[in-house]
């Protein structure tokens, strides 16, 4: 829009301008970007200023809450671990179930490709502050044009450009503390092991006498080792940041630096990365334009193992009893105990290595050039090199490699991950009869991902001081692995509108991969959408409650490639040695049928503003996935059990509402408030012969939810004897554990999730919180039979232990304490199942700009003071570590999830 004056012309000359909209009236949306007005598809945006105020190493986290219809778990507290993100559900059985990343247009890869240390996430590299806003697309409308890649949806991360005009300079420093989040969990004290042994020991059949002094020779009284406090301390978080952007008419530049380091809040757990941005755009001319995008970045990581892994200190620190003291008299850490004996974690810890070095350079460039008016050709390519280098060491002296014939350990794992992108798109964009707006894209886009892996081992060490692979004396493995895989996509998508009332979109995309069979290698992908704004009508332009009324729908098709390599090739593999000579023979039967599972999306929105105030989105989506990939048996005479096919149907149905209010709008005061709650219904459709899958807790079922677990059910214990009790298959109570039948249990899936979010602001003062939910999702404690096992287990004991039955007559949940117990008691069962529902204040910043009076005369733009916390109050009735952490519901001990608290200071100039 522009404003002439006429001065008593009548003929005036105005040349249309470009429009530079704010990031609140456009999206990021496949190869562009396009006015929300106008946009048919489902796609939500979370803005720099929103991933700012969460003091986090990796950005991702920071989606949770404020995305409808993205569910976040964080499954570990290591810093800059991989997060779990499903968008609208999960929707594959064997492939995967992680959206495709996109950042400045490029596809890179993501997720966790260590080898051997765990929850190494590959987009730790890049500096949240970098990031100039994160669109996920999760409809057809949006997705469809990223078509075999795009089933799980799309997260298009959109980094920060150079602005015209005086270069401004930015410089953060940050610096604050982390410790575990809220835990209720706790283990016994040693006194109070003591006397569940001595307990147990006579519920057994023993002699009180003769127990108690045998156990008080083992397990003395007054030693309450404390070995959480151990392990667990307070971390240190720092982060210094310098920015710059800036530029002419012709060029514009954005540059940072960053470093990063925090000490976890376990021992062992750390991270630092070091990394680097230079985005760079320059016109040539008014018809031609250049950029580059390039991102380099070092992240160093130690990470303690997880699971039930005696080298994870979490685990190990609930299991050794607490009349095991963390160190001798003489201040040298003690190994000599009889429950995991040799085992200290403190000690291991110190003794052992566990790191990775993740190298990675992002960088994608293009150039745009305008053939003619309305016509225009934009060629970018990208190349994403990812290197990890791990390294593990065991001491020779303690733990696992302290036995005869290994005497240490060295483990190194180097891992390669190259990715090249080409895409060429040609856009035409034209008005005519004054009311009639075409939009027509249409591309041609390549890809290549080359995957090494070299894993080496060596054993025999000569002494504890020389760690390096080579001073390893016996070699004991060397394999390695290369990949390659291709992608070639044609592309088009036609926009029409109508007087700024009528949208239709249209998209249609043909992938051919390297992965699928001969008969199926190539597929297509399509889309179509409408939008209607109402309230552009005539008859609405007179109801001044309603702002804005849009009605939107779409339907189409996207597929998943998230599958392994080779799976459609007739392959032999070596290793099959005879008589001292190599062989081989054939590891898997040719499928050449094999294609990708495909997604059928349905989607239909209400959008809103009412009263210039309220706006808000409800939107119904239906999600159809057929061709699911399933393992199916094969007879055992051809020499093979399995072969993967297509056969399997799921479907998620579900409910988003996002609202945002402006609660109050002054000029010096303002408060705004964002909510989002989603619902998401799933169920298995279609499987091999409708037989279940059986999976440990779980069950495959058709009809039923994907993440259903399934297992006996817990009665109780009998309050005559203390014996436990399950009910059998007449619903009767049962204590013969043979006897208990295998029920469906309920869902690790929420029946609803989401976040709560206000922004306050008053005059320099700025304070906003986010609250994140979810609700009736349960989580199975997979590793309670060690810890809740009745005396059958000699590890120490969760406290909930101290409300055992001990007399006829006792009304509990714990059964008898009897050592060496076989009443199976600790078998799978609800007894260790759990509503993990939560409720937990994800982020708090609190900040404070500096008078300009003050900041001029020290010759500064801007100057702001602020603290942030993460994680910092959680409601939840689940007594385990973390209600947030069970990956698919299921609880693996690893490394809780932190409360960090950071002060900084941010100065422009």
């Amino acid at each position: 829009t522009q404003e002439v004056i006429i001065n008593g012309r009548s003929e005036i000359n105005i040349a249309m301008e470009s429009d530079v909209l704010e990031m609140d009236e456009v999206v990021v949306v496949a190869y562009g970007v396009t006015k929300k007005s106008s946009f048919t598809g489902s796609a939500s945006t979370v803005t720099a200023e929103k991933l700012e105020t969460v003091p986090l190493p990796s950005f991702d986290k920071a989606l949770q809450g404020n995305v409808a219809g993205l569910q976040l778990t964080s499954t570990s507290g290591q810093p800059g671990a991989a997060t779990k993100i499903r968008i609208r559900g999960i929707g594959s059985i064997n492939a995967s179930t992680e959206p495709l990343y996109v950042i400045d247009g490029i596809p890179v890869v993501a997720g966790d490709f260590s080898g051997n240390t765990r929850t190494a996430n590959s987009l730790a590299g890049l500096n949240p502050n970098d990031i100039a806003s994160v669109s996920v697309l999760k409809d057809a409308a949006a997705a469809s044009l990223y078509g075999s890649r795009a089933a799980n949806g799309v997260i298009l991360i959109t980094t920060k450009q150079g602005k015209q005009g005086k270069t401004q300079i930015t410089a953060r420093a940050q610096y604050g503390i982390t410790w575990k989040a809220q835990d209720p969990y706790r283990s016994l004290t040693g006194d109070e092991y003591n006397m569940m042994l001595k307990e147990g020991y006579i519920n057994a059949g023993s002699s009180k006498e003769k127990e108690e002094s045998t156990v008080d020779k083992k397990h003395p009284l007054g030693v309450n080792a404390d070995w959480n406090d151990a392990v667990f301390r307070t971390g240190i978080t720092q982060n210094v940041e310098v920015s710059a952007n800036g530029g002419s008419e012709k060029t514009k530049f954005f540059v940072s630096g960053t470093y990063f380091d925090q000490k976890g809040a376990v021992i062992g757990s750390d991270m630092n990365r070091v990394s680097g941005r230079l985005n760079l755009k320059h016109s040539v001319s008014d018809k031609l334009s250049l950029g580059v995008n390039t991102n380099l970045s070092v992240v160093d990581q130690n990470t303690p193992p997880g699971g039930s892994n005696y080298l994870n200190p979490v685990f190990v620190a609930d299991i050794i009893p607490g009349t095991v003291p963390v160190r001798n008299k003489d201040g040298k850490y003690n190994y000599d105990f009889d429950v995991l004996s040799g085992y200290n974690p403190v000690g291991i810890i110190e003794a052992n290595i566990m790191n990775l070095d993740q190298h990675r350079s992002i960088n994608s460039g293009y150039m745009q050039w305008e053939i003619i008016e309305d016509l225009r050709f934009k060629t970018t390519f990208g190349y994403d090199n990812l290197a990890l280098d791990e390294f593990m060491w065991q001491n020779p002296n303690h733990g696992p490699a302290a036995k005869p014939g290994i005497n240490g350990e060295g483990i190194m794992v180097n891992t390669k991950n190259e990715q090249v992108t080409s895409s060429n798109i040609l856009s035409y964009t034209k008005t005519f009869l004054d009311n009639h707006n075409i939009d027509i894209l249409a591309g041609f886009e390549v890809e290549k991902r080359n995957y090494y892996r070299g894993i080496s081992k060596g054993a025999m060490y000569p002494s504890d001081k020389v760690k390096a692979l080579d001073n390893a004396a016996k070699p004991t493995g060397v394999k390695g692995r290369n990949i390659v895989e291709k992608l070639a996509g044609y592309l088009t998508q036609i926009k029409y509108d109508y007087m700024g009332k009528y949208y239709a979109s249209f998209s249609f995309r043909r992938d051919g991969s390297s992965k699928f069979g001969a008969n199926n290698r190539f597929a297509n992908f399509w889309s179509v959408g409408g939008t209607w704004r109402i309230s552009e009508e005539a008859f609405f332009k007179n109801i001044d409650a309603i702002n804005n009324l849009k009605l939107r729908a779409s339907y189409g098709t996207n597929g998943n490639s998230g599958i392994k390599n080779y799976l459609a090739l007739d392959l032999y593999k070596y290793g099959a040695n005879y008589n001292g000579n190599p062989g081989s023979k054939q590891a898997q039967f040719a499928n050449p049928n094999l294609t990708w599972e495909q997604n059928a999306l349905f989607d239909l929105a209400l959008e809103f503003r009412i009263f210039n105030f309220l706006s808000g989105t409800i939107d119904y989506y239906n999600r159809k996935t057929t061709d699911l990939l399933l393992k199916v048996p094969l007879s055992h005479v051809t020499g093979h059990s399995i072969m993967m096919q297509n056969i399997g149907e799921m479907e998620n149905k579900g409910l988003e509402i996002e609202l945002s209010s402006e609660n109050i709008k002054t000029s010096d005061f303002k408060w705004f408030t964002d909510f989002n709650i989603s619902f998401n219904k799933n169920r298995v459709t279609k499987l091999n012969n409708g037989e279940p899958i059986m999976t440990g807790s779980k069950i495959r079922k058709v009809g039923e939810d994907f993440e259903t677990f399934y297992m006996q059910e817990w009665a109780g214990v009998d309050p005559a004897n203390g014996n436990p009790l399950w009910y059998a298959a007449d619903g009767s109570k049962t204590s013969d554990y043979s006897k208990a039948v295998k029920k469906l249990q309920g869902s690790a899936s929420p029946d609803f999730y989401g976040g709560l979010t206000n922004t306050i602001s008053y005059k320099g003062i700025d304070f906003s919180f986010k609250f994140s939910y979810q609700y009736g999702n349960k989580v199975y404690d997979n590793w309670a039979f060690l810890t809740e096992s009745d005396g059958a287990i000699s590890f120490n004991q969760n406290a909930k232990i101290l409300d055992r039955w001990q007399k006829p007559g006792d009304i509990t949940d714990v059964p008898k304490f009897v050592c060496g117990n076989s009443s199976n008691s600790n078998r799978m069962s609800t007894r260790y199942l759990h509503d993990a529902s939560y409720l937990r204040l994800k982020s708090v910043s609190l900040g404070y700009n500096l008078p300009k009076k003050i900041t001029t005369k020290a010759k500064i733009a801007n100057a702001r003071v602020y603290a942030q916390a993460y994680n910092l109050w959680t409601l939840t009735n689940y007594e385990g570590h973390d209600p947030e952490a069970a990956d698919k519901g299921v609880m693996d001990y690893d490394l809780p999830n932190v409360t960090t608290v950071t002060f900084g200071l941010e100065l422009k100039f």
